[in-house]
């Protein structure tokens, strides 16, 4: 198992939040052990005042806020306005993680818990399932985004289909431009005709583009022209897929501890 660097002893507060955590996102969560799935992390924070709250990740295809925000959302709507600490715990009891608050706010994360071991690899760029055989076949050769950015090297393309197809790339250029500044080159190289209905497609992953925004236009090429293809199981997505508005958040009464002081932020 994986210990990062900052590992430590969990004190009695936060074993208590872990637990509080992991029992909510076990109530809450949508997916099964190894399945993706909408709700899949619980978050608890305890107060200045040693109350408790919890709550889970929302989703939506923007991403959604995470599970320590709504945990936050939830203690501020009950009146919490200085925090000790907070704690996130995945489903099925994935890698338990706390931070302790100090005067200037939360704790530096280590970086190394934001690392998957067993996923770390390229950075992943996403597509609907429907550019799948466009990209496999060269027809797709570019991608536009808007505020999703990408980078030089190589890179892993995500189709997020069930189960998702993942193909190894190489993405050799980025370009910035106005979305009125895009190409007929830019159209022909995503598989279309004109750029009108490059902008046509544009809205209907972004519904509020407008000709004054700047894009990304992101060219690449397989690493493996035969198309071949692994399955993979990373959840989230910044497509539109449709939204999901479950969730929950709960709060617990704080125990007597009336003897211990209280600290800030």
């Amino acid at each position: 198992m994986y210990v990062p660097p900052s590992a430590r002893a969990l004190d009695d507060d936060e074993r208590e939040l872990v637990e509080l955590a992991r029992r909510t996102i076990d109530a809450h969560t949508d997916a099964g052990p190894d399945e993706d799935g909408a709700q899949t992390m619980g978050a608890a924070v305890m107060a200045a005042d040693y109350r408790m709250f919890a709550g889970v990740n929302l989703y939506h295809f923007t991403g959604g806020p995470c599970a320590e925000l709504v945990a936050l959302g939830a203690a501020r709507a009950q009146g919490a306005r200085q925090m000790r600490c907070i704690v996130a715990v995945g489903n099925h009891d994935v890698m338990p993680l706390t931070q302790r608050w100090t005067p200037e706010g939360m704790s530096a994360l280590d970086p190394s818990l934001c690392q998957d071991r067993e996923t770390a690899g390229s950075p992943i760029i996403r597509f609907n399932p429907r550019y799948l055989e466009g990209v496999r076949s060269g027809t797709k050769t570019k991608t536009t985004r808007f505020r999703d950015p990408a980078q030089l090297g190589p890179a892993r393309l995500v189709f997020e289909s069930d189960p998702e197809v993942v193909l190894s790339a190489e993405v050799t250029g980025i370009r910035h431009c106005l979305v009125s500044e895009l190409t007929l080159q830019d159209a022909q190289a995503e598989g279309l005709t004109t750029t009108a209905e490059l902008r046509e497609a544009l809205n209907a992953h972004y519904p509020d583009l407008a000709g004054t925004d700047q894009v990304d236009v992101i060219t690449f090429h397989l690493n493996d022209r035969t198309g071949g293809a692994q399955t993979a199981g990373t959840p989230a997505t910044t497509e539109p897929q449709g939204d999901d508005e479950q969730g929950a958040a709960s709060h617990r009464t704080a125990p007597d501890r009336s003897d211990r002081p209280a600290t800030g932020l």
